[in-house]
């Protein structure tokens, strides 16, 4: 009898180890799982803000060269901004899109500051969105 009661006690205290075992095991990989999420939703709340500084960049760079008339004395500087932004927005289409348009209305003959100046206004207000986003998944 003594032999079953020490079985039956040895079952019990197995069960438990290895229920507490992968609870354990459960909850670190939450906790991991969670911490993963935190890291990537850094990472975009950071790139969202470098799109929007460089957009900023940019902005205020046509600005001063629209009443400076040095469009052309800049344009290697606005040509780098706009690949850095480029290169920032290859993951969103629509961005990119616009990123390309505003360089071809740059660089072409007549230039409308005014369309350059709202496609600018507009990624920036789209990029501010997504950083809301960003900011309330974490």
């Amino acid at each position: 009898m003594e032999n079953r009661q020490i079985k039956t006690a040895l079952i019990i205290i197995s069960t438990f180890l290895i229920i507490s075992i992968l609870g354990n095991i459960t909850q670190f990989s939450y906790i991991y799982l969670i911490q993963q999420h935190s890291k990537k939703s850094y990472r975009w709340i950071a790139h969202t803000h470098k799109i929007i500084h460089k957009l900023d960049e940019l902005k205020i760079i046509i600005i001063q060269s629209r009443s400076n008339k040095s469009l052309s004395k800049n344009s290697l500087l606005i040509k780098k901004k706009l690949n850095i932004i480029k290169n920032l927005t290859l993951d969103n289409p629509k961005q990119y899109e616009r990123n390309i348009k505003i360089k071809k209305l740059l660089f072409s003959k007549k230039i409308n500051f005014k369309k350059i100046l709202f496609l600018i206004n507009e990624m920036r207000s789209e990029e501010s969105l997504l950083l809301k986003y960003r900011e309330k998944d974490l």
